[in-house]
């Protein structure tokens, strides 16, 4: 009989199997679950980077890797904490290099933690805030073009600035008049009626923060010997911001004919000195969050 398990041991472990990472969506990052939440957000857990709080106390930041384990802590206390997000962006573009330094200071944590006395076992509730996510990009770009413009993309009827960028003649009809039969077409309006594009001057500036966290109060006890439950429930809030400016600029005034507006004999027109694009995304974060775990 023990012959026989042997045999199907051994050919188990000869049998190909295809091996997973534990992040799905990171297949090279072998960290656990637990150490990647422990790892992204600022909840003051002196050991979080390194070790998760599954099993184990680390601090007022123990509920969000498992509320179980918040019954583990000892001592009553009281917990504040300060964020100090600093980050350099370098970016190259058309041979020129730009940086930018931002950076972004907020309170990371402040809460309460009360160890209930008990005859046995243990029970402890806390509350407060704790920062989740803090993210602050920005990235700046400039440059003289002179193989394309940020127009050239307007004048496809799938972009979403094509009817925009026709209403302020960003691009505008190729030609003056065809027959009836012919389709005109659009062209940027740096292109119209010039043999070859002489380029334009760009520059472009990207920011993007993000910050969120949650309101929580949680509670974890000892249910029984050397088994600990407990729950937590959070208010996440929170807010997302993107704004992108992208400028075009006829600095040495290359643009200076009558591109618009002009009359029937192609006088009193105006030329083209700026063209800008701004997008900007304001979004507002809110929602419940609902953890329960245990320890054996």
């Amino acid at each position: 009989m023990k012959r026989l398990l042997h045999t199907i041991l051994v050919g188990i472990l000869l049998l190909p199997v295809a091996s997973l990472a534990q992040d799905g969506s990171d297949q090279i990052g072998y960290g656990s679950l637990a150490q990647q939440f422990s790892a992204t957000n600022i909840n003051g857990d002196a050991n979080a980077a390194i070790l998760p709080s599954v099993a184990m106390q680390n601090g007022f930041g123990t509920y969000i890797d498992n509320p179980a384990a918040v019954a583990l802590i000892d001592n009553s206390f009281f917990t504040f904490g300060y964020f100090a997000n600093q980050g350099e962006n370098q970016s190259n573009y058309l041979g020129e290099s730009n940086s930018l330094d931002g950076n972004l200071g907020r309170f990371s944590n402040v809460g309460i933690v009360y160890s209930i006395p008990t005859t046995q076992g243990s029970m402890v509730m806390g509350g407060g805030y704790t920062l989740n996510n803090s993210f602050n990009h920005l990235n700046y770009i400039s440059g003289e073009n002179s193989q394309s413009t940020i127009t050239d993309v307007f004048k496809d009827e799938g972009s979403q600035y094509y009817d925009l960028a026709f209403d302020t003649y960003a691009i505008d009809y190729l030609y003056d008049s065809v027959p009836e039969d012919e389709v005109n077409p659009l062209e940027s309006i740096f292109r119209i009626g010039l043999d070859e594009y002489p380029g334009i001057y760009q520059n472009g500036e990207v920011t993007n923060t993000t910050n969120s966290g949650e309101i929580s109060l949680f509670g974890a006890t000892e249910f029984q010997e050397n088994f600990f439950i407990g729950a937590s429930f959070a208010v996440v809030t929170g807010s997302q911001s993107y704004n992108r400016r992208f400028l075009e600029t006829d600095r040495d005034d290359i643009y200076n004919g009558d591109f618009l507006f002009a009359d029937d004999n192609g006088e009193g027109g105006t030329d083209i000195y700026q063209i800008q694009l701004n997008d900007e995304i304001n979004s507002e974060i809110l929602g419940t969050s609902l953890r329960v775990g245990s320890v054996y």
